[in-house]
């Protein structure tokens, strides 16, 4: 399954959708992400090793953007105990600066804040 996660995720606040750029439906929800890739909630398995260009619908616009584009692989897709749903993992595929910077700034604007 490739090497292991180098950076924790942060969990999202909202459950963004994210959508194939190239057939416009919606493939899930975004639950975390870093710089390296994400994971969605999604209403179908999605097969390991297929590469995707999703586009993650952010809630308002930040640092001018409304969405971020980005080129991800498939890396996992289960379902999660007793859920309906199936958690995929996503590994970029590439991220370029301006990409990064909003992943960057998603993640501060919408953190889940845990109380310890």
């Amino acid at each position: 399954m490739g090497e292991a996660r180098r950076q924790e995720r942060e969990i999202i606040n909202y459950y963004l959708p994210t959508f194939d750029r190239r057939s416009g439906s919606l493939l899930g929800y975004l639950v975390d992400i870093t710089e390296q890739g994400l994971m969605l909630q999604t209403h179908d398995q999605l097969a390991p090793d297929q590469d995707i260009e999703l586009r993650l619908q952010l809630k308002e616009p930040l640092d001018g953007a409304d969405h971020i584009l980005l080129e991800a692989r498939v890396v996992w897709s289960r379902k999660q105990g007793t859920s309906i749903f199936f958690h995929s993992g996503f590994e970029f595929r590439t991220i370029e600066e301006d990409q990064r910077r909003l992943v960057n700034i998603l993640t501060k604007s919408y953190r889940l804040e845990v109380p310890e």
